[in-house]
């Protein structure tokens, strides 16, 4: 590939929260469908 080219590229959407308590912290990670990747 040269660097003059163009290329598509598609990134996938996801979201994360945190639930930061005094004790214990949790994250969760989904994506656009809903679907949990990550849970600790």
């Amino acid at each position: 590939m040269c660097d003059d080219e163009l290329v598509e590229v598609t990134v996938p959407r996801i979201w994360a929260g945190v639930d930061i308590g005094k004790e214990h912290h949790h994250c969760v990670v989904v994506d656009e469908r809903n679907e949990r990747l990550l849970s600790r």
